[in-house]
């Protein structure tokens, strides 16, 4: 919510009180899940008639001044003129990236699947929301079910250390890698796979998988009480040391953090284990 004040609030002091499109929101921003430093992940939708010249330029003139407000840089999938375009040409992108995921490399932008409106004409969202889901089907479920596989949780803490999954010991949790990432990731594949997808959080996500299902409903009551956890850590972690949270030493945990986040550790391994097993496809 005061990312997305200070966003509108720019744009007014920049004189674009009413810029042209829909300006949203993507990522853990789009999620609702932001709440480090990191600045938001901005992108614009634009309509027939919207002035692309000058959404490029308010566009740019916000990006700065969020530098200015001391936002964290956000690492980006693509170059920041990529997200101002009309809904022709998003609709274009998303209609390829679900068609064709592997050759589109679909992976650079999963966090373009997490978007919500903040500013702006609304119904331009609502056209985009609908396109994505009037292309997905099985085997695209099947391929961003598999891509969740990318990013697991580590085995356990030694003393100071890591445990990753190959057995190796690390000085560093990468809380968002292996933690996160795992747990937003088969969220937003059940939120496809729902037909519920663009503007939800992670938990809203869990909570439609378990209501379609229910025979299945520890698997993801235990994973949205991981996520809570997790994001509680990265919280906790990046507002007290300036950060995005992303990474922390051990050492910040204390010994219960640790008890806690291990059986987290668990919980994400057999959410993963049900997620790349397609026979719950079947059951759509």
């Amino acid at each position: 919510l005061i990312d997305a004040a200070i966003v509108r609030r720019i744009l007014t002091l920049t004189g674009v009180e009413h810029p042209p499109g829909c300006w949203c929101f993507a990522g853990s921003s789009g999620r609702g899940e932001s709440l480090t430093k990191l600045a938001p992940h901005l992108l614009v939708l634009l309509g027939e008639g919207d002035d692309e010249v000058a959404a490029r330029d308010a566009y740019h003139h916000v990006l700065q001044a969020l530098e200015e407000c001391d936002y964290l840089p956000r690492d980006l999938g693509f170059d920041t003129t990529f997200y101002v375009a009309s809904t022709d040409e998003w609709t274009t992108r998303y209609r390829d990236w679900v068609r064709d995921p592997i050759r589109q490399d679909m992976s650079r932008a999963r966090t373009l699947f997490d978007l919500r409106p903040v500013h702006g004409r609304r119904a331009l969202w609502q056209d985009i929301d609908a396109a994505v889901m009037a292309h997905v089907d099985r085997d695209f479920l099947h391929v961003v079910a598999n891509d969740c596989l990318t990013s697991v949780p580590p085995l356990t803490f030694f003393h100071d250390a890591v445990v990753d999954s190959e057995g190796e010991h690390v000085s560093t949790f990468r809380l968002e890698h292996s933690a996160l990432r795992p747990l937003v990731d088969v969220g937003r594949v059940f939120a496809l796979a729902t037909g519920k997808v663009l503007s939800r959080s992670t938990l809203e996500r869990f909570a439609t998988a378990r209501a379609t299902f229910p025979e299945h409903e520890k698997i993801f009551r235990e994973a949205a009480d991981t996520f809570r956890v997790v994001l509680w850590q990265q919280g906790r972690v990046g507002i007290s040391r300036g950060t995005s949270g992303a990474d922390l030493p051990p050492a910040l945990l204390s010994r219960h953090d640790r008890h806690v986040l291990k059986a987290g550790f668990r919980s994400i391994l057999r959410l993963l284990e049900f997620t790349a097993d397609r026979a719950w496809l079947g059951k759509l």
